[in-house]
């Protein structure tokens, strides 16, 4: 349980603007609402909604952000056009109406551009990154409103507000050696097993033994599972690691 002052979190929708602190709604997710310690987070969002914790928060440099990390991640893989141009899109957009020289032509583009990632994205990641953008624009459009109505900057645009930024999957999160694992998954899926092997010893050797005896607690965490069953991804990791050995290839 989490005290939040908004939540879209995993399709849960907590809001408590406006309301006395003490009737607000607490979120059914543990959220993180500290960070280095006692720190407080004014919000954390991500692949599946986003928590807000401060009142005070600017939502549209929030977003704008959360664009911004995605951007550098998307113009680093380059798998797939929706992803990778997509994330420049969302970002430049974003970052237009945070400065104060948006118009409501970029809110209705944000919103196309979105749902043609969210439809057509090759991962995951390319997928989902607009979900809370979208919740955002949604639910704090008055935000986006003013700064495109007044023609001036976000409430805290340019401010001292740090940003801590983590690429990740849940799958990824819950394994003990934070192995890449939408990665090696796509190089099996594309059949380039010299590149899923190459990911998965990025943070873990043993890929051979791992791919037989792990306890595999990254499929309890499988986002696969909200559709029918988390996917195999232990027996999945072998599979480079076997192509090497069958193909008696030099180590990577």
């Amino acid at each position: 349980m989490s005290r939040v002052v908004f939540s879209t979190w995993r399709d849960e929708f907590v809001d408590n603007r406006g309301k006395p602190s003490d009737q607000w709604s607490e979120s059914g997710f543990k959220l993180p609402e500290t960070y280095d310690g006692d720190t407080k987070s004014k919000a954390f969002i991500g692949w599946d909604g986003v928590a807000i914790f401060d009142e005070d928060i600017d939502a549209v440099e929030l977003a704008s952000q959360y664009a911004a990390q995605y951007q550098e991640y998307s113009e680093a893989c380059g798998r797939c056009a929706p992803g990778r141009w997509g994330g420049r899109i969302l970002y430049d957009l974003l970052d237009k109406i945070a400065r104060g020289e948006g118009t409501h032509d970029d809110v209705a583009h944000l919103k196309e551009v979105s749902e043609t990632m969210m439809a057509t994205s090759k991962c995951e990641i390319g997928k989902t990154v607009p979900k809370p953008i979208l919740d955002l624009m949604e639910h704090y459009k008055e935000q986006f409103d003013t700064c495109i109505d007044a023609q001036q900057p976000s409430k805290h645009y340019g401010g001292d507000t740090s940003y801590i930024a983590k690429v990740t999957a849940p799958c990824t999160d819950m394994c003990p050696a934070h192995v890449d694992i939408p990665a090696y998954i796509e190089g099996v899926r594309d059949m380039i097993f010299t590149d899923s092997l190459a990911a998965t010893r990025q943070t873990m050797p043993l890929a051979h033994t791992c791919g037989r005896v792990c306890p595999h607690p990254c499929e309890d965490a499988c986002r696969r599972a909200n559709l029918d069953e988390p996917i195999s991804i232990m027996e999945l990791k072998r599979l480079g690691a076997d192509y090497e050995t069958d193909h008696a290839l030099p180590w990577q």
